[in-house]
């Protein structure tokens, strides 16, 4: 089992998914990663990935002189390899960016539904995916796991025989 407890590292993100006037999502950081490889691989391996939120929280941000608002999302990122061949699970948080109503609108529905707003979602999520995928197949390589995305496969085709002349007529 391979496991590691990570400082909050941010790192800045390229989220080229978004495609607003400003990039929402400024931070991302690894928090926990964990992988377990509990048998051998055999047969056909069914590989599922996850993310789901596990909070939502208030940060502040200070870029210059100016304290910003911002919200930390806190989530799990999971691949899970049935029948019971191995898990590798990555926790993190990322750093959202908006104005201070549509940040206190976030929070205040985390709050109350637990839930994520639609127009947030695909800058989260994506980010999310975009990074812990890569992460994950390194770690999959690690511990000997399939990937957990698919790999392109190349295939070699033999150039198709070609035609038979046609028959000559007979006089």
């Amino acid at each position: 089992m391979l496991h590691l407890a990570l400082n909050k590292i941010y790192i800045p993100s390229r989220n080229p998914y978004w495609k607003g006037d400003y990039m929402p999502v400024v931070g991302f950081g690894l928090t926990k990663i964990t992988a377990e490889k509990t048998s051998p691989a055999r047969g056909k391996v069914d590989i599922k990935n996850n993310v789901s939120i596990k909070d939502v929280l208030p940060a502040d941000i200070s870029l210059g002189k100016e304290k910003n608002n911002a919200a930390k999302f806190l989530f799990e990122f999971s691949s899970s390899y049935e029948p019971k061949v191995g898990k590798i699970s990555l926790e993190g948080e990322i750093l959202f960016m908006d104005d201070s109503t549509k940040i206190k609108e976030h929070l205040d529905a985390w709050k109350k539904d637990k839930r994520v707003a639609q127009e947030v979602m695909p800058a989260i999520l994506n980010t999310v995916f975009s990074k812990c995928h890569i992460q994950a197949l390194i770690i999959s390589q690690e511990v000997n796991l399939p990937s957990p995305i698919p790999m392109p496969k190349i295939g070699i085709s033999r150039p198709a025989a070609a035609p038979a002349p046609p028959a000559k007529k007979a006089k």
